[in-house]
């Protein structure tokens, strides 16, 4: 094997570099990590909110009357009606964190804008099939959060 020859200067420099690690590492760890952290989360939008409250949430806004609402809209081609109703259960589902509405409402929308009923109502059967899915899976999680108790 060949040796690698270090000199006086690297040795010097490399013990430099052992007594300064235990400083950059207290520097990253105690002031950038911090620094950093909260830039990101002052300029992030975070809700604080329990997890009970935020099923509520959920809950409200899956057996809301939005949803009949809409496709009473729709079958009547009352589309303004349509449209604020749309926009108004999307900054919800968006609030709540709620994304497999996100491209099924972006559908619905275009549909609506373009007055489609054809379209419309198929996209709205859509968002009906993924409302009654999400509400099964709320029946089922509170029916084993029951068995837990």
């Amino acid at each position: 094997m060949k040796q690698i020859k270090i000199t006086r200067q690297t040795k010097d420099k490399l013990i430099g570099l052992f007594y300064l690690a235990p400083f950059l590492i207290g520097i990253c760890v105690f002031f950038l990590f911090p620094v950093i952290s909260s830039l990101l989360l002052s300029f992030g939008d975070l809700r604080y909110t329990d997890s009970r409250e935020h099923s509520e949430q959920i809950h409200a806004f899956l057996h809301s009357y939005d949803f009949m609402k809409l496709g009473q809209a729709i079958n009547k081609n009352q589309w303004q009606i349509a449209a604020m109703t749309i926009q108004r259960m999307t900054k919800q589902a968006k609030e709540l964190g709620l994304d497999a509405f996100d491209r099924s409402f972006t559908g619905l929308r275009q549909a609506i804008n373009r007055r489609e009923a054809t379209g419309a109502k198929q996209a709205l059967a859509v968002v009906i099939s993924k409302r009654v899915k999400l509400i099964g899976e709320e029946k089922n999680s509170l029916c084993s959060d029951d068995k837990d108790r």
